[in-house]
């Protein structure tokens, strides 16, 4: 019954829209932003409002929905139901009786807001309760009877601005395709200057070409006078050594010849001998020249083949330049807005122009290049409309910057050689307090200056054994910690919402690995340290957690510096270890941790691998203190290890004792 007595009504009301408009007003942004998202035709008419979520102008996006849904039944029900739904105790007015006591509590807002008893005074049906709703309405706008007449002042005003809106919009669209004209006619005198240089480089092409050709031919002649000297050469030093035989054979004493016969023909031999020695020298010395004159032919050969590749990238640039000036509308400027993941897997990206212009780009566009989310580029576009290709326009502006990401408060900051640049994108809570690699963008238009995008500079290497529970000690160690407060310790973890149950020995079970679960309270929870006075020990046992100070650090509760010294002194087993950063400490790594049986080699964070003349070696490992080194040498840093294969550990401490608990750790 209830049904046969509202279907008329929802009939009617689907099709009135000024009353859809006031429920599209009231219903709550995540159920239109829910709407929009999956419509893709929707999604691309409203997505100018709505940016990371965030609905930026809650009456326009919904004037654009009611604009799509007149031609969308389906939609406009979903708006009417999702709200009658939504608002079960202002729906619960129309079954009560018209009673002074409902009045007043209609009045005092039981049932809903002013916005909802407006539109339930057009939602219920009952002709009896019409000047119950005048009442109370009267109440809420001061003025009832002028709401007609601005109204209608409202609709008259507005036709006629849309007039001159119109007006000048289109004296803003004639400016737009007389700029669009000049750039088409710059583009065209840039097309004719790179068919002129073309039609000059294939003439140097060919004057290249005739040119190799006589080098060539000259190459041949100097194959052929060196392999004729070489011959020649050859036959002389085999005749030279057959006269030395013959002058060795001259030198015994001959019985049958006379002596004096015998030193003319010694002379004579000797000064032939001269003369084959000085022969071949200069046919050696030809030699060489030769070879010289062959080895400069073969550079300049290369030289015009590199000379040939150049011809040639110019030539296809030039074709696609051609391909691309066929439409005055290839390409665009604007800049990546946000990424949707389609049904079939594949993502696609918001591609938002200057002029307001949606293009969904498909993912693997975007993956072919370095682009991240807010970064303006230029997108072009095929005979057919179709995205071809992005160029980045901050090419030359963007920075990459190696660091290590830490909280402050509700921000993220990356630090980098002692600066701080604001992360504006949201990351995973593992990348903070380790070492990542930013994309930093400059200011432009609304968009603040900061890092875009964060990855990973290691992978971050995690136990392959998943443990679920950890009792008290292990919580201990994970946060380094001598003290525990385990009620404290609940109830903070109760506040994170971070879910856990107590078993019967009294350890902690998660639902995953507990590092990982727990890692995220490290950005969220302060850790005080305590000295030995026993008030401050005493403060510091009420803590959820606590740590005692060592030599040099302040006590959070009295604020004085402590002077115990560290007595366990763990020994390591001569590990060799580079350590690379870490300047304020600087040569005392070597000097403290070769106390603990390390053989530590200290390099500066401000200079290049240059001093590593020798070359790193197989150290067992290269530890990097990312806080305090530059990103030029992070970068050659993470190259050599990745070429030598070095095992690598990213500290985010500096001091001797954190470093020291690092290699503990590490060490096992």
């Amino acid at each position: 019954m209830a049904e046969d007595f509202w279907a008329p009504v929802f009939a009617r009301l689907v099709e009135d829209y000024e009353f859809l408009d006031m429920v599209a007003n009231d219903t709550a942004e995540n159920d239109l932003v829910s709407w929009v998202k999956p419509n893709r035709a929707l999604f691309a008419r409203c997505a100018r409002f709505i940016k990371k979520n965030r609905v930026l102008d809650k009456p326009a996006l919904a004037r654009e929905m009611l604009a799509y849904a007149r031609n969308d039944a389906a939609l406009r029900k979903i708006i009417l139901f999702t709200w009658v739904e939504k608002n079960a105790v202002t729906m619960e007015f129309p079954t009560l009786a018209v009673t002074e006591e409902i009045e007043s509590q209609l009045q005092s807002g039981r049932f809903g807001s002013p916005a909802k008893v407006r539109i339930l005074a057009k939602l219920d049906p009952r002709d009896g309760a019409r000047p119950l709703y005048e009442r109370v309405l009267a109440t809420f706008s001061g003025a009832p009877a002028l709401a007609d007449r601005g109204a209608q002042y409202f609709v008259d005003t507005l036709a006629g601005n849309s007039a001159a809106d119109r007006d000048e919009a289109s004296t803003k669209l004639a400016q737009r395709v007389v700029e669009l004209e000049k750039l088409l006619e710059e583009f065209k005198t840039d097309s004719r200057q790179l068919k002129k240089q073309l039609e000059a480089r294939q003439e140097e092409i060919k004057a290249q070409n005739r040119r190799i050709e006589d080098y060539s031919r000259q190459l041949k002649d100097a194959d052929a006078a060196v392999q004729t000297l070489k011959n020649e050469s050859a036959g002389l030093l085999s005749r030279l050594k057959f006269l030395e035989q013959q002058s060795v054979q001259a030198q015994s004493p001959s019985e049958k010849a006379p002596r004096v016969d015998v030193s003319e023909q010694l002379a004579a031999m000797s000064e032939e001998i001269a003369a084959l020695r000085r022969a071949v020298d200069n046919r050696e010395t030809t030699i060489r020249r030769l070879e010289g004159e062959k080895s400069a032919l073969i550079g300049q050969q290369n030289a015009d083949s590199e000379k040939d590749r150049q011809v040639a990238a110019l030539r296809q640039r030039l074709a696609e330049l051609e391909s691309s000036a066929t439409a005055a509308t290839s390409r665009l400027a604007g800049h990546l807005l946000s990424s949707r993941r389609e049904p079939d897997g594949r993502r696609n990206w918001l591609f938002l122009s200057i002029s307001g212009r949606v293009v969904f780009v498909d993912g693997s566009l975007v993956n072919r290049t370095t682009l991240v989310s807010d970064e303006f580029c230029l997108l072009y576009f095929d005979s057919a409309g179709r995205p071809l290709a992005l160029e980045s326009l901050e090419s030359d502006a963007r920075r990459e910057i190696c660091g290590c990401v830490e909280a402050s408060g509700d921000e993220l900051f990356l630090l980098a050689d002692s600066q701080s640049f604001r992360v504006q994108v949201e990351i995973a809570a593992s990348l903070v307090e380790t070492p990542v690699r930013g994309i930093w963008l400059p200011e432009f238009a609304e968009r603040p200056a900061g890092i875009y995008r964060v990855e990973a500079l290691a992978p971050h290497s995690l136990s392959a054994n998943v443990q679920k529970s950890a009792d008290s000690k292990q919580i201990k160690t994970l946060f380094r910690v001598s003290h525990l407060n385990f009620d404290r310790f609940l109830e903070l973890l109760e506040q994170q919402a971070i879910g856990h149950s107590v078993r019967a020995d009294g350890s902690l079970a998660f639902s995953a690995d507990y590092r990982e679960v727990l890692e995220p309270l490290r950005m969220h929870v302060r850790i005080p340290r305590f000295c030995d006075n026993p008030e401050c020990q005493t403060r510091a046992m009420a803590e959820a957690m606590a740590r005692p100070s060592i030599q040099g650090q302040r006590c959070d509760f009295c604020g004085s510096n402590s002077t115990v010294t560290v007595t366990e002194k763990k020994q390591f087993a001569g590990q060799r270890v580079l350590i690379f950063g870490g300047d304020y400490v600087g040569s005392e790594y070597e000097r403290v941790l070769s106390g603990y049986n390390l053989n530590v080699e200290w390099h500066s964070g401000f200079k290049t691998l240059a001093a590593l003349k020798s070359g790193s070696g197989r150290p067992d490992l290269v530890m990097v203190i990312v806080r305090q080194i530059s990103h030029t040498l992070l970068r050659e840093l993470v190259t050599m290890v990745a070429r030598d294969s070095l095992p690598v550990l990213y500290s985010s401490r500096r001091g001797i004792s954190g470093v020291l608990a690092d290699l503990g750790e590490y060490f096992g």
